[in-house]
This record gives structure tokens, C-alpha cells and sequence, in this order.
């Protein structure tokens, strides 16, 4: 089986998986992927995880003359790429692809609308009117689409508007390799809540704060702390101030990776309470590090705790629901620890060395229904 994949960049929430994949006996491949900007630099990732046997790193002004260089080069393999109109260089690349009718597979998460106001509203048009008409033939052309927005059937219902036929669309999310620590804490503590992400209006922060007051007014003892920066942090500030949650609620900002890790793993719940996101990574690390999860059920990889049973999912928007959803792990120490307990014991489904036998079985079974001659990248 001959592979070229085409990232973006080199992600540690999907990289993992073809590091694995390259290793597999039966698979030749060759994993491209641009460089890190200056911002995920700075907050401490490396793209030292990637040790696919065949791996190039493209600079930004590489990528339309060695990108076509390459495309041409194995023109015979099978070609995947992360994304179908962004970046750009992707859409290039698909283009170039579809024109020298080289077969090829597509990454990507249904497309989503975090936007407010006139914005929200203009890209509402883009994606209903102008989007399907440029990726139909992109559709029509490919072999399959792996939905990094999981098994959600609205999610998959979008790319089926954009011209994916259902039987074309292959659940999949995000999958980062286990580097996490755990620790083991004693049953005589105060329990520690994590909300890790960007402080924009779609991860619905407020959300979790009028759910911790309701849970304070129950006199339930908890920390909880706040990581990121964003366009919602002062307001979220003021209202954790007007609630009264000042001693109990705090904002570290942004963390370099080291200070993250290390906040991360003393923690006991991951609440993430966002109003719309594909999938969310920060799941796969808080099963990882054997947190109990409270997720909304808006956010793709619910499915993830759905199945391990560590946690639970909350109605997206509905602050007392989460509260609900809350308490028992707060209140009850055996059920929290129960709930950390189950998903340690599920984190090994989710390691990319099995995920990746996954991705391998998918496309061994390609075998029999893609009809196009020469197929020598199988």
C-alpha cells in the first residue's frame, strides 16, 4: 500500500497516527506537513513526535513547486490530503490532483460556523451556496472523506450537501499519542475542575461558570481552572466576580506546554462546554490522563466518552444541566474515582498504534470499490 499524506501542519493530535501507520509492514508511506507558526511555537509544540519513516517538512514557499514536484513524482500512490478548500495549498494540490487523475482521499471536519453577527451570516451563505459548488468535483472525484468531526450524523450530513456520497463518508476524529503522566491523588482533597481552550464565544465558558455557581450553592467544595486567552476573557472574569466564584474560579492565561502538562495532570474533571466544535483533543488528553469528562453534546468527540463511560454529556447551552451532570463527581469521591478508573482502562482504544490498524483496514477495504484501473498504491 503506497501513501503520500499531506498535512498542514505537524499536528500532535493526528501525527501519531501515521507514525504507526508507517510502520505497518504492508505500507510505504510518505508523510508531508508544513512547519509550526510562531504562535503553537511559542506554546510549546515540537515537531519532533513525527518519526514516519518517509517524512518532509515544507517550508510555506515550498509548498506550490515541490508540493507539485512530489504530487507528480508518485503520481501511482494513493494521495491524502488534510482539508479540501483550506488552506489553499491544499485545494491547489486536489486540483493539480484531480487534473492528473491521481486517486486520492481527503481529512477534514465538516465545515462549522463559530462566527457572530454580519460574519456569521455571510458565511452561512458561503457555506450553503458557494462552498458545494466548489467542492463538488472534489467530491465526485475522491475515493473517500475520513470525517475528523467523528461519527456525528449532522456533521456527516454536511459533507453529503457538499456532494459526498454517504457510503464515501468514514467516521474518524482526532488521536494524539499517550505522553501524559497521571497522579495519583488521596481521597481527602478538594476536587480540581480543567477547562483548557481559546476564551472565544463558541466554547461557552460562561456556560460552565453559572454551572459551578449552582453547584456552590449546594456548599460542594471545588477549584477550578481556566487556561487560554481570548476576546471573552474580561467578560468572563466580571462574571465570575459578580457570582461570587473569585476564591473558587481561576484564569491562568495562555501556558507554555511544560506548565500545561503539568496543571493538567493534577486535575480531576475536564469540563468542555463548548456550543459547536468538531471534535476537541482536549478529550482524547483528559481520558488519557485518566480525568473524568463532562462534555457538551455538541462537540464531536462526546462519542469518545459515550463509550468509555468516564464521565458524561450535557445538553449544549444548559448551565443546570451541567451542574447536574457535575455533582455526582463532585460530591461522591467513589464515583469520580470510578469514572477516572474507566476511562484509563479506555485510553488504550484510543492510542494510535490501534487507531491506526483502523485507518489500515479502511483502506485495504477500498480494495473492492474503488473501480478506477491501476491501482498500484494497493
Amino acid at each position: 500500500m503506497n501513501i503520500v499524506v499531506w498535512w498542514n501542519i505537524p499536528c500532535k493530535a493526528i501525527t501519531g497516527v501515521f507514525n504507526e501507520l508507517s510502520k505497518i509492514k504492508d505500507v510505504n508511506l510518505i508523510l508531508i506537513t508544513g512547519q509550526l507558526n510562531t504562535n503553537r511555537i511559542e506554546m510549546g509544540w515540537e515537531d519532533n513526535n513525527i518519526n514516519a519513516i518517509n517524512y518532509i517538512s515544507l517550508k510555506d514557499d515550498e509548498w506550490e513547486i515541490k508540493g507539485k514536484i512530489i504530487l507528480e513524482k508518485y503520481s501511482e500512490y494513493l494521495h491524502v490530503f488534510n482539508g479540501f478548500y483550506y488552506p489553499k495549498r491544499m485545494n491547489n494540490l486536489i486540483s493539480l490532483a484531480i487534473k492528473k487523475n491521481i486517486q486520492f482521499g481527503i481529512f477534514t471536519e465538516a465545515p462549522s460556523n463559530n462566527s457572530r453577527g454580519f460574519k456569521q451570516l455571510a458565511k452561512n451563505i458561503y457555506h450553503n451556496y458557494i462552498l458545494p459548488i466548489r467542492a463538488y468535483k472534489i467530491a465526485k472525484s475522491s475515493c473517500f472523506v475520513f470525517c475528523l468531526s467523528g461519527s456525528d450524523s449532522l456533521e456527516h450530513r454536511k459533507l453529503q450537501r457538499l456532494g459526498w456520497k454517504k457510503e464515501k463518508i468514514i467516521p474518524f476524529g482526532y488521536f494524539s499519542e499517550d505522553i501524559y503522566n497521571i497522579s495519583h491523588r488521596n481521597a481527602n482533597f478538594t476536587p480540581e475542575i480543567f477547562c483548557p481552550g481559546n476564551l472565544v464565544p463558541h466554547k461557552a465558558v460562561d456556560i460552565l461558570i453559572k454551572a459551578l455557581k449552582v453547584v456552590e450553592e449546594q456548599n460542594i467544595e471545588f477549584k477550578c481552572h481556566i487556561t487560554g486567552q481570548g476576546p471573552e476573557k474580561e467578560k468572563l472574569m466580571q462574571l465570575t466576580k459578580k457570582l461570587g466564584l473569585d476564591d473558587k474560579v481561576t484564569f491562568h492565561g495562555v501556558l507554555n506546554q511544560v506548565d500545561f502538562n503539568d496543571l493538567q495532570k493534577k486535575m480531576d474533571i475536564l469540563v468542555a462546554p463548548g456550543i459547536i466544535e468538531p471534535w476537541g483533543i482536549r478529550i482524547n488528553e483528559a481520558i488519557q490522563c485518566g480525568q473524568v469528562v463532562i462534555v457538551s453534546d455538541r462537540i464531536g468527540a462526546k462519542e469518545l466518552i459515550m463509550s468509555s463511560g468516564g464521565g458524561n454529556v450535557f445538553q449544549s447551552g444548559n448551565y443546570v444541566d451541567l451542574s447536574n451532570k457535575l455533582l455526582p463527581y463532585l460530591k461522591y469521591n467513589n464515583q469520580l474515582q470510578n469514572g477516572q478508573i474507566m476511562n484509563l482502562k479506555y485510553k488504550i482504544k484510543i492510542d494510535p498504534k490501534n487507531i491506526c490498524l483502523y485507518v489500515f483496514k479502511i483502506l485495504n477495504t477500498l480494495k473492492t470499490q474503488i473501480s478506477r484501473p491501476a491501482q498500484t498504491w494497493l
